[in-house]
């Protein structure tokens, strides 16, 4: 379906206006019940249906990945919805109301028949209608788009940016909850035919509108990509809940459409310029572009580390400060120039090492590219390529200039020679003598390839693909063999006269791949290769397969479910003779240029896919992980971190009390007295923390052990992190054992009984006897049903009241008051079963509940969208959704200020002292504002939403913007009254001083 789009849309923008009738005659159903649904009016939808493809004809250009058509036309629909019941549209004038002498008695006649029949299906539409309204809206989509927009399971996960699976779960959610009615919805589908003439209406439309112009940028990836199985899988496997924070935001739908995440995996890590060449290598990542735009001078001057401390002592008003603190973060590169210096890059920041080599100097903050960046070097000027421009820089990073806009494709890499650029998406390359003004292709001898890796090499320019490896040669390209086979290239490299060439196979699950190499005959599924002399001979150096057998270096990962093509599964890094080979597992280093090879231990990095590194010399090695930079200073035995200078952590949970901040970081938790410039770990056995939250001056924490919730109070006295004092312990099973199990089983099980005897008597056996394909199915099955049963015990929210504890656990509900044995079940459950696949963002999405508790009254939000309430400690339970202002589906969060509860939700905010009586908080345009996170101060109330703050007092029921609007990702916010403190994703902590 996406290939069919993606030849469509070529077609479209090759001039071809009737290759669009395809396009629309393919997705007119499902837009239209996506307009019917949200808009109510079955008429306003055909309306909307025709803006629809109009404005995606009109800006078809702008897309950027064009597999995505279909998703970025489900948002320009939701957004033309969403502004017509914005405007709340009058409605189209019925003919019952005009004239009727001034009709022609024959078309009078003609119209009532067709009311008439008109009037029948409204009544089957609104019938159709109040069924669909018992489900939540998000089986209310799938079911819509699958019987009234007649699409497939695949095609609405495409439309909506979920997984196929995803969509059968909630839709045969919806049909357990309309099970009588099914067949009344199914007898009233002829309703809802849309007009025989519709695509021609259409297409006139489309032939009257100004052609479109095709656009020079860089394809996207969809937003709704599920990260839970990386998440579940990390806490399983040990990780940690660290690691969350690093996934992708969710799609808002409700952004304009042409909004996106960009993907360019341009990791900061090469070699020195070889004579007159630079090169740049890229993967899959993603990254949000930001001031993206040609002609922009972005100046940052250097400033180091003490000099930041010097300048943001003073308290400042009216602008957000950032802290000095914590130290790291992660790094997404690094660089070495040809004077030796040593640079790297985080998400917005780039920094130079110091000269006494302890620490970090900011060179650029919150630099024009961020994201996964990297660094090239070439006739002393710097170099990268964002997902719309290649940037230069003539003083060495301070300042950034937007040189030209680059072809439009998935970046493989960028090198520059005394030719004149070349740049590779993973559809071809293209070459510029005019510093990217033009650029022309240079494709002949690559058609039909997909393009991995390319570098240049004094002049000579090669290029791997999934079809082998090619030399340019008068324009062309010519095939250069390597090793027996067409092999597929993954990584080049080059130094000290020495071309490097490493092959691999793409493997589904790459790590079950390996331990079929090693288990069986098969040969591993990586290979390198050298050459002296260009290419015309080659020396096979792979370390030795007894190596490769060795006990991994990194912990394993469980393979990616979520539609994100992986990074390249072998990466190599030279300097001189020695060489750094990481593949998916483990890394290997060599200082001989490859004769002979040892491990490189790479497990402090933290990061499961290839580390970036940087060889400064033969003894000294600096590797980036997810925490901070670590070096080595003899030849990767020992590893240090020098991580001074550089203030990148994500803060994934935040807390003030009593003039101390609390926050939860990659690498534990930490406090701090100084408004967050100095740190320091807090002591206490705990590993996963769930949430930080303050009772009565006291501050309780949620962590994990082996996925077994257990509950923590801040002792003041000894400033350590201690078990509440008495309560009952909470049994889990040991999923690592119930998944091991289940995965032996499904190993033998597709063996031969030859090959199970073998294995079993520790004997290799015949990959062929191994029916790999049922193994994989059978395996990702068990990863996706234990990762279910985890998250039922490993996520959820608590509250503390006194003495008296609420916690989320399995779906429910539980309560202990001190003095008791043990948990009691208040009786609210979640039935629905939890389902990874839809779960793509921050770890405290996965709740099933928010939870507020004032004295004997608790306030419970469900993940359903209902709201409960118990006034007797959670004994009994009251529905009181009816009583909200407007229907909910999410609920972000639930805080109490004074006497008045403040509920945040996906619609919304809203507040209320009994809960029957709601008011709606809104801005100073009565407009509701959505917000993601409340903070309370005494009875302030502070919001934030789309990255600014507001507050509201229990005095008035307006917003009031408090704030500018903050630059970074917020994770987190919360407040002393006095100064805000907000967390980031990646940028450390924000504070901004409150007025008197």
């Amino acid at each position: 379906m996406k290939k069919q789009d993606v030849q469509l849309i070529q077609r479209i923008l090759d001039g071809d206006q009737k290759a669009f009738t395809a396009i629309v005659e393919k997705y007119q159903k499902g837009i239209h019940t996506l307009a019917w649904q949200k808009t109510g009016d079955f008429h306003i939808a055909q309306e909307i249906t025709q803006d629809t493809f109009l404005k995606a004809y009109q800006q078809l250009g702008t897309l950027k990945n064009r597999k995505l058509f279909c998703g970025w036309l489900y948002v320009i629909a939701t957004n033309l919805c969403n502004d017509w019941l914005r405007k709340k549209r009058l409605p189209i004038q019925s003919l019952e109301t005009v004239d009727i002498k001034e009709v022609d008695q024959v078309a009078y006649t003609n119209y009532i028949e067709e009311q008439t029949e008109e009037d029948a299906n409204e009544s089957r539409r609104e019938l159709v209608g109040n069924l669909l309204k018992k489900l939540p809206e998000s089986e209310r989509t799938v079911m819509s788009l699958h019987y009234l927009g007649e699409m497939s399971c695949e095609s609405i996960g495409e439309f909506l940016g979920v997984s196929q699976n995803t969509v059968k779960s909630r839709l045969s959610r919806a049909r357990n909850r309309l099970k009588k009615e099914e067949s009344m919805l199914r007898e009233n589908l002829s309703s809802f035919q849309l007009p025989t003439q519709f695509t021609e209406n259409i297409m006139d439309k489309i032939m009257n509108s100004k052609p479109i112009t095709p656009s020079v940028t860089k394809p996207l990836i969809p937003l709704a990509i599920s990260a839970a199985t990386a998440i579940v899988a990390a806490l399983l496997i040990g990780v940690g809940a660290q690691n969350i924070f690093r996934y992708q935001q969710p799609y808002n739908i409700d952004r304009d459409s042409e909004a996106t995440i960009e993907i360019i995996d341009a990791k900061l890590v090469i070699d020195t310029p070889i004579k007159p060449t630079l090169s740049q290598q890229n993967g899959n990542s993603i990254v949000a572009d930001k001031h993206d735009s040609i002609g922009h001078s972005f100046n940052n001057s250097p400033v180091s580390a003490s000099q930041i401390d010097e300048t943001t002592v003073a308290p400042s008003k009216g602008k957000w400060i950032r802290a000095k603190g914590p130290h790291g973060g992660q790094i997404v590169g690094i660089f070495t120039s040809s004077q030796r210096e040593v640079y790297v890059g985080t998400i917005h920041d780039l920094y130079r090492l110091s000269e006494d080599t302890n620490g970090w100097n900011l060179i650029s903050s919150n630099v024009p590219f961020s994201g996964y960046w990297k660094l090239i070097e070439y006739n002393d000027k710097l170099y990268t390529v964002s997902n719309k421009h290649v940037y230069t820089s003539m003083d060495k990073g301070k300042t950034w200039n937007s040189l030209c806009v680059r072809p439009d494709g998935e970046l493989i890499a960028f090198t520059i020679t005394d030719e004149g650029f070349y740049l590779a998406i993973s559809t071809g390359v293209f070459h510029s003598k005019n510093s990217g003004s033009t650029w022309i292709p240079l494709n002949e001898g690559l058609e039909e390839k997909e393009i991995k890796t390319l570098i240049a090499v004094d002049n000579h320019l090669f290029v791997g693909t999934d079809s082998g490896l090619f030399r340019l040669s008068s324009n062309k390209w010519e095939q250069v063999p390597v090793g027996k086979n067409i092999e597929n290239i993954q990584a080049l490299a080059y130094a000290d006269q020495k071309l490097y060439v490493a092959t691999g196979k793409n493997k589904r699950n790459q790590l079950i791949s390996d331990f079929m190499a090693m288990m069986s005959t098969a040969k591993s599924n990586i290979s390198l290769y050298r050459s002296t002399n260009l290419g015309d001979s080659w020396t096979n150096i792979t370390p030795p397969k007894e190596l490769m057998k060795k006990p991994r270096t990194t912990k394993s990962t469980f393979p990616n479910s979520s539609g994100i093509e992986p990074l390249p599964s072998i990466e190599l890094v030279t300097y001189q003779n020695c060489l750094i080979m990481h593949a998916v597992s483990d890394s290997y280093f060599s200082n001989d240029g490859g004769e002979n090879w040892s491990i490189l231990d790479r497990s402090f990095t933290n990061v499961d896919s290839s580390p970036v590194t940087a060889i400064l010399n033969e003894n000294t090695i600096y590797c980036g992980g997810n925490e901070g930079v670590f070096r080595s200073t003899d030849s990767g035995n020992r590893w240090q971190e020098v991580s001074t200078g550089i203030v990148n952590k994500s803060i994934m949970d935040l807390l003030v009390s009593n003039d101390i901040l609390y926050a939860y970081i990659e690498n534990g938790l930490v406090i701090s007295t100084d408004g967050g410039d100095t740190w320091h770990p807090l002591a206490g056995d705990i590993s996963v923390i769930k949430g930080i939250i303050e009772s009565n001056g006291d501050v309780y924490i949620k962590s994990s052990r082996d996925l077994a919730p257990q509950l923590y109070l801040v002792s003041n006295e000894s400033n350590r992190v201690l078990p509440v004092p008495g309560i009952p312990k909470l049994e889990v099973p040991d999923f690592n054992e119930l998944m091991s199990e289940k995965v032996s089983n499904a190993l033998l099980g597709n063996l031969e009984e030859e090959a199970k005897n073998n294995l079993q008597q520790e004997k290799k056996f015949n990959p062929e006897q191994f029916n790999s394909e049922n193994f994989n199915e059978s395996y990702n099955k068990i990863i996706t049903e234990s990762m279910n049963e985890s998250l039922a015990y490993l996520i959820g929210s608590f509250a503390v009241q006194d003495a008296t504890f609420y916690m989320e656990l399995k779906n429910q509900i539980l309560r202990w008051k001190q003095g008791e044995n043990e948990w009691y079940n208040t009786g609210l459950i979640d039935e629905n079963a939890i389902d990874a696949s839809e779960y793509v963002s921050d770890f405290r999405e996965l709740d099933k509940f928010k939870i507020s508790v004032l004295e004997n009254t608790v306030y419970v939000g469900m993940k359903n969208g209902h709201l409960m309430q118990s006034l007797d400690e959670g004994e009994t339970w009251t529905d009181v959704t009816s009583n909200l202002p407007f229907d909910v589906e999410t609920f972000k969060t639930i805080v109490l200020a004074g006497e008045t509860f403040y509920v945040a939700t996906d619609k919304g905010a809203i507040r209320s002292i009994d809960g029957k009586n709601w008011e709606t908080l809104t801005d100073e345009n009565g407009i509701p504002l959505v917000m993601n996170r409340l903070a309370v101060a005494d009875t302030t109330v502070y919001g934030e939403s789309e990255q600014i703050i507001y507050k509201v007092n229990r005095n008035n029921d307006r917003w009031k913007q408090v704030t500018p609007k903050i630059e970074y990702p917020v994770s987190c916010i919360d407040t002393d009254g006095k100064t805000l403190y907000v967390g980031t994703f990646g940028s450390g902590l924000l504070r901004f001083i409150l007025d008197e």
